[in-house]
Protein backbone atom coordinates (compact mmCIF):
# COMPACT_ATOMS: atom_id res chain seq x y z
CA UNK A 1 0.00 0.00 0.00
CA UNK A 2 1.33 3.54 -1.17
CA UNK A 3 1.46 6.54 1.40
CA UNK A 4 -0.88 8.14 -0.76
CA UNK A 5 -3.66 5.31 -0.54
CA UNK A 6 -2.98 5.17 3.45
CA UNK A 7 -3.63 9.05 3.93
CA UNK A 8 -7.00 8.64 1.95
CA UNK A 9 -7.59 6.12 3.84
CA UNK A 10 -6.85 7.80 6.94
CA UNK A 11 -9.06 11.17 6.24
CA UNK A 12 -12.18 9.56 4.99
CA UNK A 13 -12.33 7.14 7.85
CA UNK A 14 -11.76 10.52 9.65
CA UNK A 15 -14.57 12.78 7.15
CA UNK A 16 -17.11 9.32 8.44
CA UNK A 17 -16.71 9.50 11.99
CA UNK A 18 -16.96 13.43 11.96
CA UNK A 19 -20.03 13.39 9.74
CA UNK A 20 -21.76 10.35 11.54
CA UNK A 21 -24.32 11.45 14.22
CA UNK A 22 -23.95 11.15 17.85
CA UNK A 23 -26.38 10.70 20.58
CA UNK A 24 -26.60 14.46 21.62
CA UNK A 25 -26.75 14.88 26.30
CA UNK A 26 -27.09 18.43 25.45
CA UNK A 27 -30.06 20.55 28.35
CA UNK A 28 -31.66 23.56 27.18
CA UNK A 29 -32.50 25.25 30.39
CA UNK A 30 -34.80 28.32 30.40
CA UNK A 31 -31.87 30.87 29.93
CA UNK A 32 -30.67 29.41 26.94
CA UNK A 33 -33.56 30.10 25.34
CA UNK A 34 -34.44 33.70 26.55
CA UNK A 35 -30.51 34.22 25.23
CA UNK A 36 -31.92 32.47 21.71
CA UNK A 37 -34.80 35.52 21.80
CA UNK A 38 -32.81 37.91 22.49
CA UNK A 39 -30.01 37.21 19.35
CA UNK A 40 -32.99 36.81 17.23
CA UNK A 41 -34.39 40.48 18.48
CA UNK A 42 -31.37 41.86 18.22
CA UNK A 43 -30.54 40.72 14.94
CA UNK A 44 -34.08 41.97 13.29
CA UNK A 45 -33.91 45.04 15.27
CA UNK A 46 -30.25 45.59 13.99
CA UNK A 47 -30.87 45.02 10.27
CA UNK A 48 -33.93 47.47 10.46
CA UNK A 49 -31.39 50.10 12.08
CA UNK A 50 -28.95 49.57 9.12
CA UNK A 51 -31.40 49.76 6.96
CA UNK A 52 -33.17 52.99 8.30
CA UNK A 53 -29.51 54.47 8.15
CA UNK A 54 -28.42 53.52 4.66
CA UNK A 55 -31.41 54.71 3.76
CA UNK A 56 -31.34 58.43 5.16
CA UNK A 57 -27.73 58.45 4.01
CA UNK A 58 -29.09 57.41 0.42
CA UNK A 59 -31.31 59.80 0.12
CA UNK A 60 -29.08 62.48 2.05
CA UNK A 61 -26.60 62.08 -0.88
CA UNK A 62 -29.32 62.40 -3.69
CA UNK A 63 -30.26 65.58 -2.26
CA UNK A 64 -26.94 66.72 -2.19
CA UNK A 65 -27.18 66.17 -5.98
CA UNK A 66 -30.42 67.70 -6.89
CA UNK A 67 -29.93 71.35 -7.81
CA UNK A 68 -31.87 73.15 -4.94
CA UNK A 69 -35.15 74.99 -6.41
CA UNK A 70 -35.72 78.67 -6.05
CA UNK A 71 -38.47 79.61 -4.62
CA UNK A 72 -40.04 82.78 -6.94
CA UNK A 73 -40.31 85.61 -5.07
CA UNK A 74 -42.65 88.46 -5.42
CA UNK A 75 -41.28 91.68 -7.20
CA UNK A 76 -40.30 94.30 -4.21
CA UNK A 77 -42.90 97.39 -3.64
CA UNK A 78 -41.97 100.41 -5.80
CA UNK A 79 -44.24 102.25 -4.06
CA UNK A 80 -43.17 105.76 -2.85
Amino acid sequence: MSLNTAISIFLLSGLVLWAWPRPAAAYLDPGSGSLMIQIAVAAVLGALLTIKLWLRNALYFLRKLAPKKQKNKPPPDTDQ
